[in-house]
């Protein structure tokens, strides 16, 4: 089989040439792929709740964690965190996050007035983590990565 290829030459008048050529060395290769199936996933909201975070009763207890949003998603909440301290629930985001909310919840004799902090009158002795992701429809969701809980005493 010959290849013909179309080559423009004038460069002056930006006019395209062409310029017929057979190639008698040129070859044709299929490449076939098989066993390869395209499936679409479908998404949908979930929630997840950790076994008991607390070894030892420690003053401080926060998240970390890295989320992808979406450009294209409204301005709601679409990943929600929820710490269960000693029997109580409290809402909290993450501490490396720009939204607003409680970042940590710690124990302390002293109320100092922390917007970002509640304050516990007794030490953290159980932490259960519920993490909950909203999915807008089931062809995309939100993306959850690098979650730590941090933990420990005050100085």
């Amino acid at each position: 089989m010959n290849f013909r290829d179309n080559i423009y030459s004038e460069v002056k008048t930006k006019k395209a040439v062409s310029t017929i050529r057979s190639i008698s060395s040129g070859r044709r290769h299929v490449i076939k792929i098989s066993n390869i199936a395209a499936e679409k996933t479908n998404y949908l909201s979930k929630r997840a709740k950790t076994k008991n975070l607390i070894s030892a009763p420690t003053d401080r207890i926060a998240i970390f964690a890295n989320e992808y949003i979406p450009n294209h998603f409204t301005n709601e909440e679409w990943i929600k965190y929820s710490l269960l301290i000693n029997g109580k629930s409290y809402d909290i985001v993450p501490l490396n996050s720009n939204k607003p909310g409680v970042k940590i919840i710690k124990y302390s004799k002293f109320k100092d007035g922390e917007s970002h902090a509640i304050i516990l009158e007794e030490p953290i002795k159980e932490a259960y983590l519920t993490i909950t992701i909203i999915t807008p429809d089931p062809n995309e969701t939100p993306y959850l990565s690098n979650l730590k809980v941090v933990s420990g005493k005050g100085v």
